[in-house]
């Protein structure tokens, strides 16, 4: 992961024999618009190790990095190349960045663990874990999720990772369904390229696929990032026609594919090594790794203002904090996004302080639905103005439990493992639930369906699926009409309890009612 071991001394020499833009075969434009001299971060991130990967969240103010300084885990390395590679992390408060901090464990460890990436709300992360940072050794993509307050023990992401190739620098977009990435695995086009997988309806990620001619070359591309708005891909190569050893180039994905590719120029690239562009908020500020004179350490984290024609699209962050109106403590809920009638995704509030964070294309309708147990429910619909520039909107929501016959709410019904069959006590609480359609003529559901961990997710969500219809064809059974009732299967995604024990896992196998109005 670190580049220094990556470039190869031919492509390098290539380049410097030819005149910037002259020489790259897949016809890359080389941008002439103008930039201010990129800042270097100073001491609060960079040291007088190699500081890189800079990944800025949607809005801006906090920053991930991979740093080779010493740490309480550095066991790798030596003092004169750098210690093993580890996670950090900084914010922005008031405009100024404040110092960095190491993540904590389960992130770090004694082994190389770096370039990591990040959904739009905060809570996935996906980075490398090496036993080396050449290129040549195996570096394998491992997953973890913010929950709770902390980040859960990293899972090997087996689908994405060749047993035999050096795969590293993954770029997640803002939902957290598409990943890029650069791999040395067998059948690119040169000695590393770009990849792409896409997440399917059982939220599996697919298998990787090349990104084609127009992105890969037959020399290096590392460091791709994806910018918030899905379409605006930036990345970095060693072909030759660059003004240095690595140059920063940006793509756009219109209807028929990836097009327009361009290097970005003087001010972001340099004679030596720039890499690792990343870009958040409203595209103004960009942040980059360089090797260029004035450095604090061998490779430093930059910031630079971006001209608008080199940005991506302008996108809206609907973000705030959900309470719970009976106690006001925050809560721990589940957000729903619909684009009509069609489902997009579902997100969950950050449970230290209730907080959540979605990016949205402008120009369209959106329902959010925000619920929490006990059937507290609320709904809001954004239109989006077509806009030209960045939006931020600022939603706090407090979630009150529904009124209906004394705050009644339906009860969970419980399934035995792997099975949708209703039980005489399901069947029990769904003619409860029956008498309230009866008496509430207005009255919609929602009715989810969920499993414990036991299994594969593609055959949790299955059989999430059978246990929601289960209960909504027994109320069909009973005279509620269909078009009162809606269905939608969670799989393992939120559990109620930890799948750890076995009662926790019993809790989990589950249906849920959400009173709709």
């Amino acid at each position: 992961m670190n580049v220094k071991g990556f470039i190869l001394a031919g492509a390098i020499l290539i380049c410097l024999l030819f005149l910037p833009g002259e020489c790259d075969a897949q016809g890359a434009k080389t941008s002439v618009d103008t930039f201010p001299e990129p800042v270097n971060l100073g001491p609060m991130i960079n040291s007088q190790w190699n500081d890189y990967a800079p990944c800025i969240n949607p809005l801006g103010d906090r920053l991930h990095f991979t740093s080779r300084r010493k740490s309480i885990y550095s066991i790798l390395g030596d003092s004169s190349y750098g210690w093993g590679e580890d996670l950090y992390e900084a914010y922005k408060i008031k405009g100024e960045w404040q110092q960095s901090e190491l993540l904590p464990p389960p992130i770090n460890s004694s082994r190389h663990d770096g370039v990591a990436t990040f959904s739009g709300d905060g809570q996935l992360m996906i980075y490398s874990i090496c036993d080396s940072a050449m290129y040549n050794q195996v570096c394998d993509f491992y997953t973890s999720r913010f929950i709770e307050g902390a980040w859960t023990r990293p899972q090997i992401a087996e689908v994405l990772n060749d047993l035999n190739a050096w795969d590293a620098h993954p770029a997640l977009s803002a939902d957290g369904k598409t990943l890029i990435f650069s791999s040395s695995r067998a059948g690119g086009y040169g000695v590393t390229d770009l990849y792409i997988s896409r997440k399917d309806l059982y939220d599996q990620w697919g298998e990787p696929e090349n990104l084609g001619p127009l992105i890969n070359s037959e020399f290096s591309e590392y460091s791709p990032f994806l910018s918030q708005d899905g379409r605006t891909l930036y990345f970095s190569s060693d072909r030759p026609g660059g003004l240095g050893q690595l140059d920063v180039y940006k793509v756009r994905l219109d209807d028929t594919g990836w097009a327009d590719l361009q290097n970005m120029g003087a001010g972001v690239n340099s004679a030596g090594m720039d890499y690792f562009f990343s870009i958040g908020g409203d595209g103004s500020q960009g942040y980059m790794t360089s090797s260029r004179e004035g450095s604090i350490g061998g490779m430093d984290i930059y910031s630079i203002e971006v001209p608008e024609a080199l940005r991506p699209k302008p996108t809206t962050v609907i973000t705030g904090v959900v309470r719970d109106g009976k106690t006001s403590a925050f809560a721990n809920a589940v957000i729903t996004l619909r684009e009509g009638d069609h489902f997009l995704s579902y997100y969950t509030t950050d449970s230290r302080d209730g907080s959540y964070l979605i990016v949205l294309e402008p120009g369209k309708s959106y329902t959010l639905s925000y619920r929490m147990k006990k059937g507290a429910y609320y709904q809001e619909v954004f239109d989006l103005e077509s806009g030209l520039s960045f939006e931020k909107i600022e939603k706090d929501v407090v979630l009150m439990p529904l009124l209906v016959e004394k705050e009644y709410t339906p009860a969970d019904i419980y399934f035995d493992t792997g099975k949708y069959i209703i039980s005489e006590r399901g069947q029990i609480q769904l003619d409860k639930l029956y008498i309230l359609f009866r008496d509430n003529p207005s009255m919609k559901l929602e009715i989810l369906g969920h499993t414990d961990s036991v299994g594969s997710r593609s055959s949790n969500l299955i059989l999430s699926e059978k246990r929601a219809e289960a209960a909504k064809k027994y109320l069909e059974s009973r005279g509620v009409a269909a078009s009162r009732m809606t269905t939608r299967a969670l799989g393992e995604t939120i559990p109620a309890f930890s799948n750890n024990l076995a009662s926790g896992r019993a809790n989990n196998r589950r249906v849920e009612f959400v009173i709709l109005k």
